[in-house]
């Protein structure tokens, strides 16, 4: 099963309260790419398309407001220390 169908597996036994048994046939495991790793051992696969993107915009938000003039006037406020 994929790393996406195995998030969605999780969702629908948490929601039913019972874990399902993975039975894994030789030739059929999936390969996880240098971002996944298994979710049976609870960790954590690569994020979301529109997860990533949310990040994105929020990270070039916070450089935006840090690159107005009055957030630069704070910046060198702080910089100088009063005595």
């Amino acid at each position: 099963m994929s790393p996406k169908d195995e998030q969605f597996l999780d969702n629908i036994e948490t929601l039913i309260g019972r874990r399902f048994e993975r039975i894994i046939y030789p030739g059929y495991e999936m390969s996880l790419s240098a971002g996944d790793t298994d979710n049976a051992t609870g960790d954590v696969l690569k994020k979301s398309r529109y997860k990533a993107t949310q990040e994105r915009n929020q990270m070039l938000a916070r450089k935006k407001a840090e690159n107005t003039p009055a957030a630069i006037r704070r910046a060198k406020a702080k910089k100088r220390k009063p005595r």
